[in-house]
């Protein structure tokens, strides 16, 4: 049965700031932050934690952890409150920026690695034909620093596979991958099937710095099947590795958005029963308004077509 609040109660109380104070402790998981950053006593959003809770009926922090910790109801309340405070407290700068916004031209992301070498030349291609004027930052961070970096808006969008979820960033899954092993022709595994991951330990397996690895319980199941390799490349990137099984006897696991019609001399194995695939998400500021030119690449980058040659 659903729950009924006493609308005058709230009235009185002022819901808004109440959900407001939760917020900030939520998010900033401090009270004293929380009363810094709204320019309130401690003590004022204490009680409205307090009222809130009363109202609710139910406890939203756990009180005796350090820092402090939301209980599992806390949780679901932000979740549901982060996007709409977001959305509230941006309502005077959407109103002032709203000409200066229709003006910008700019579009500041942060793409992972391999989809700047193998996506964004064909897309930004595209879009700078409807688009000449548009000025387009891309950088190339990882993607912990671009999350950070998108929270506090220092960018418009973030282009990633596997990101992690969080109430701040709102994600719009766009394309995936697969991943398979990719080797010579006349490397034994070209016409051997893979049953088991065990069948590549006996092989040279190379592979590019593990940082920079996107493949999902990749690490682990090296580590599982003590798969090993003589070569590691530090920085390194995946066309250095490709050269290196073309030309030698090795093997790697990649994914297929980095075949393309020049790797006609490769053979390779599909890997999906062993490792998901890598689908890549925009990832955007939950709450924020977006410029139009920014929207309009949004939509842009999730246009099937524009993917043609590379979707699997």
């Amino acid at each position: 049965m659903k729950q009924k609040i006493d609308q005058n109660f709230l009235y009185k109380k002022n819901l808004l700031q109440q959900i407001r104070g939760f917020y900030y402790v939520a998010r900033l998981l401090s009270i004293s932050k929380a009363a810094q950053a709204m320019n309130l006593t401690q003590s004022t959003v204490t009680l409205q934690i307090q009222s809130l809770e009363r109202d609710l009926k139910m406890k939203l922090l756990k009180r005796d952890s350090k820092p402090l910790v939301l209980t599992s109801e806390g949780e679901d309340f932000y979740k549901i409150a982060c996007p709409l405070m977001h959305e509230f407290e941006s309502v005077v700068d959407r109103f002032l920026d709203k000409g200066k916004q229709e003006k910008q031209k700019t579009i500041d992301i942060a793409v992972h690695h391999i989809a700047i070498s193998y996506l964004m030349p064909r897309i930004i291609s595209i879009f700078k034909k409807s688009y000449p004027e548009a000025k387009i930052t891309i950088r190339n961070i990882a993607p912990n620093d671009a999350l950070k970096r998108l929270k506090e808006g220092e960018i418009d969008l973030a282009f990633y596979p596997n990101l992690p979820h969080t109430a701040e960033i709102k994600q719009i899954e766009s394309t995936s991958y697969k991943p398979i092993l990719i080797m010579s022709k006349n490397h034994p595994l070209a016409k051997k099937e893979i049953r088991n991951l065990k069948d590549l330990k006996k092989f040279d397996l190379i592979r590019i710095d593990r940082n920079l690895i996107s493949l999902p319980l990749f690490e682990e199941a090296v580590r599982t099947h003590d798969i090993k390799g003589s070569i590691e490349f530090e920085n390194g990137n995946w066309e250095i590795l490709k050269h290196f099984v073309k030309e030698n006897n090795f093997a790697a696991i990649v994914s297929t958005i980095c075949i393309n019609k020049n790797d006609s001399d490769l053979a390779t194995k599909n890997l999906i029963k062993f490792f998901p695939e890598m689908t890549y998400r925009i990832a955007v500021r939950s709450g924020r308004i977006l410029k139009p030119i920014v929207e309009d690449f949004i939509k842009f980058i999730n246009h099937s077509d524009h993917f043609s040659q590379k979707k699997n």
